[in-house]
């Protein structure tokens, strides 16, 4: 969108710089003024394509000069010349603009990025740099592929005076005219001579600016790619592992039925962590990882030694550790986040429930059995707005709009979102974007992956007590602890179906496109070649 209107009012300076036109000081009449004198930048045309005025008010007619003075022969060239100039212009538009005979389109995924979301009253569904109830200020929500359209025709394809501006050299007596067309790209159109100085107008990208991008350049994400970036091989998916919004599903699909090569925590298992080169190991029934560490601070100093992010090696990186993360990853492998979302307040039920029985845990306490869920939410133990802490990297201290504005601005440029309550969808749009495909027995990969869809994995289907409600006092109770939360999920949901757009060109399904069997007799493998695992126990 635009941020303020001086991209476009630098551009009318070219024409507001007229100086009048004086009587001949021996008694002659006045030299014609310059034709784009008498068709001066169209401020009131302007103002309804963006919505303020870029421009002063027109201007009178230079001294000396009179529309209602008889017609020369210099007005009737002016006349005709005008005239051929909108029968041109009326005939390019027909077929198809001034490049080449095509439009120049957006690309799709730059409309995306700067693409607003309609809100209800209170905002909370817009962007955050539309937030009016985050203590921002208020913006257009103009939708931005509708502002990329408009912007883009008034460069290319408006066949108004504004767009055709005519000029002519010398002082009228030698016949010489030169004709100047305004265009995007700075082709130019040369009806009548040579010589002619191309207008040139600033590129789409130029005045469609991101405000999320310039108040925070996430410099401390900068070895993330954005979401609109191309997909390349040596990108590397990294799960971002937020606790009880049915991730693990997600993982164990990953690893266990795609057989993805992870980086997590259990890489260092079984005397791996005093491994000197990076290597991809065996630790449980089989299934590969990397022998690092990427859940600990000092796990991933010591992957970094190790040069784990240009081996290539892994083929997904497991961590709740965003911020730290970064580091794994240069500017030559670059990561792509992705994590899967679930309402906050049920997150913190099923949190609490779970604590409740999870002994296996580290951070297990045995009060927890006996305490109520509202003595939970009052208690030191409850989390509060865990999500937008770890988005906007503030572990302690009071949250404000500032810290919940960055948080969007991370999930909209570096996360690919899934939802729990979307979780079959949510996996799809993983396996196409990321292109995972079946190369070890598919038949028996897909029985995987639909059993794990049905049941989940680290499930508390044992603790069946009653929930709370909406309105109940457990739940507004947890709502205050997660305010902030709350409306980065609603902000989440909206993304969710807007990534669509980013897979829309991928097939559904893609998990068994091209699919091979190393398993089968005769096994068969991918062109790139790949590692059969030694064992397959789904």
């Amino acid at each position: 969108m635009l941020s303020d209107s001086s991209s476009i009012s630098s551009q009318s300076t070219v024409y507001s710089d007229v100086e009048d036109v004086t009587p001949d000081q021996f008694g002659g009449p006045p030299e014609a003024p310059l034709i784009r004198e008498r068709f001066p930048y169209n401020a009131a045309h302007q103002q309804s394509h963006f919505g303020s005025k870029t421009a002063g008010p027109i201007p009178p007619a230079p001294q000396g000069y009179s529309t209602s003075a008889p017609v020369n022969t210099y007005q009737r060239y002016t006349f005709i010349l005008v005239c051929c100039l909108a029968i041109t212009s009326f005939v390019q538009i027909i077929s198809g603009g001034y490049s080449g005979g095509q439009r120049n389109a957006l690309n799709r995924n730059d409309s995306f990025k700067n693409k607003s979301i309609q809100g209800n009253n209170n905002g909370v569904n817009s962007p955050y740099y539309y937030n009016n109830g985050n203590g921002m200020e208020g913006r257009s929500t103009i939708n931005m592929n509708r502002l990329g359209d408009m912007q883009q025709n008034s460069a290319m394809l408006n066949n108004d005076n504004n767009n055709n501006m005519m000029q002519v050299n010398g002082n009228g007596n030698d016949g010489e005219e030169n004709i100047q067309n305004q265009q995007d790209g700075g082709g130019d159109v040369n009806f009548l001579g040579s010589g002619t100085e191309v207008v040139e107008m600033l590129p789409v990208e130029a005045v469609v600016s991101d405000p999320g991008m310039e108040r925070y350049p996430l410099t401390e994400l900068s070895h993330f790619k954005d979401n609109w970036d191309e997909w390349e091989e040596t990108d590397v998916p990294m799960f971002l592992n937020i606790p009880k919004p049915g991730g693990s599903t997600v993982l164990d699909i990953m690893v266990m039925c795609h057989r993805v090569v992870a980086a997590n925590e259990i890489g260092i298992q079984n005397g791996h962590a005093d491994d000197q080169e990076i290597a991809v190991v065996s630790i449980t029934d089989g299934y590969p990882v990397v022998n690092v560490d990427t859940t600990t601070v000092e796990g991933i100093s010591r992957a970094q030694q190790m040069g784990f992010a240009d081996s290539g090696l892994a083929g997904a990186v497991v961590t709740h550790l965003l911020y730290e993360a970064n580091e794994l990853f240069t500017t030559t492998a670059k990561g792509r986040i992705f994590t899967v979302f679930r309402h906050p307040i049920e997150r913190a039920i099923s949190m609490y429930s779970y604590m409740q029985v999870a002994d296996w845990e580290p951070n297990y306490n045995p009060s927890f059995k006996e305490m109520t869920i509202e003595e939970y939410a009052e208690s030191p133990f409850v989390e509060n707005n865990w999500l937008t802490r770890q988005l906007s990297n503030t572990p302690e201290g009071d949250l404000t709009d500032v810290h919940l504005n960055l948080a969007m601005e991370v999930v909209r440029r570096k996360v690919i979102v899934g939802l729990m309550s979307e979780i079959e969808a949510t996996m799809e749009r993983f396996e196409r974007f990321f292109r995972w495909t079946y190369h070890v027995n598919p038949p028996n990969q897909e029985n995987c992956r639909e059993s794990l869809l049905g049941g989940g994995s680290n499930s508390n289907s044992k603790n069946k007590k009653e929930k709370p409600v909406p309105g109940s006092e457990a739940w507004e109770l947890l709502s205050w602890q997660n305010n902030y939360d709350l409306q980065l999920y609603e902000y989440v949901e909206s993304l969710f179906v807007e990534q669509e757009a980013f897979v829309a060109d991928i097939e559904v399904g893609y998990r068994n496109k091209d699919a091979t069997c190393c398993k089968c007799d005769p096994a068969t493998f991918p062109p790139e070649g790949f590692t059969c695992p030694l064992a397959i126990l789904f």
